[in-house]
């Protein structure tokens, strides 16, 4: 099930993180004004599908995981250590780069960061790359 964002969840899980707007735009790569008119609108107010999409993703990333409406209302918490990349480290960039652990821990240990910017893979994103570096750098 889709997590659609509204802006009230999205401000609770810039502070869950501590983050700025524009760190969110940053890890996101939503632009920075479309996330302050999104938190700043209507409480109803939706985001565009991909945005949404990228914004979910940049916080799950970041160690959140989001708690369906089931009945109790939509929510954000800490996800346990081991469910996202952020805790996962090299395992998890290995598996979304789709590379082997060996391979991804080999970069790592040679400081080849920029091999990430370098992979031939359509799925990644500017903004993950910049996540992976980030993880890398932090030895999470």
């Amino acid at each position: 099930m889709a997590i659609q964002m509204t802006p009230d969840l999205c401000r609770a899980s810039r502070a869950l993180v501590k983050w700025r707007q524009a760190d969110l735009a940053k890890q996101s790569g939503v632009p920075e004004p479309t996330i302050q008119a999104f938190e700043n609108g209507d409480p109803g107010r939706r985001m565009a599908t991909m945005n949404n999409k990228a914004i979910v993703e940049a916080f799950e990333a970041a160690g959140l995981q989001f708690i369906p409406e089931n009945g109790g209302g939509l929510g954000v918490r800490y996800a346990k250590p081991g469910k996202s990349w952020a805790h996962e480290g090299v395992n998890a960039i290995a598996e979304r780069l789709k590379v082997s652990v060996q391979d991804a821990q080999d970069a790592i240990d040679a400081g080849a960061l920029k091999v990430i910017r370098g992979l031939d893979s359509p799925s990644i994103t500017e903004a993950e790359a910049a996540r992976y570096e980030e993880v890398i750098r932090s030895g999470r």
